[in-house]
């Protein structure tokens, strides 16, 4: 996969995300959710657009290091970033107690939708094939 495919999934992940917010916008206005569902959905966005922006810096900064660190940043920024969000997770349930089947549905299908562009971008990209041979 050239880089032009892989930045067109990256904009695609980017437009999804944002055209979700949109309908589900439209369809907070136009009473057909509630406004908890929506916080929700929102909350469950932006934890996984953060998760994914700390992925591309940490994976942009450590890409041109050893093998070593690459892995230790790699791994280490994915732990960090899975303990991150399991915390917003669980304060999320806590203090505003959601309905938990939906919002873990949503939550986990946005993460692995996130995990999964991130695979693409590791095997993809020269630099990693470099690394990880």
């Amino acid at each position: 996969m050239k880089k032009e495919n892989l930045r067109k999934i990256e904009k695609f992940y980017f437009y999804f995300f944002i055209s979700a917010i949109i309908v589900f916008l439209f369809l907070f206005v136009n009473d057909l959710i509630a406004l908890k569902v929506f916080v929700f959905i929102v909350i469950s966005v932006f934890s996984n657009i953060f998760n994914y922006s700390a992925f591309i810096f940490i994976f942009n900064y450590s890409k041109s290091k050893s093998n070593n660190k690459f892995f230790i940043f790699n791994l280490g920024g994915m732990i960090l970033r899975i303990g991150l969000l399991i915390i917003v997770y669980v304060l999320t349930i806590i203090y505003l107690r959601p309905d938990l089947l939906a919002f873990t549905v949503i939550f986990i299908a946005l993460y692995f939708c996130t995990l999964s562009i991130e695979i693409i971008k590791i095997f993809e990209c020269q630099e990693a094939k470099k690394i990880l041979r």
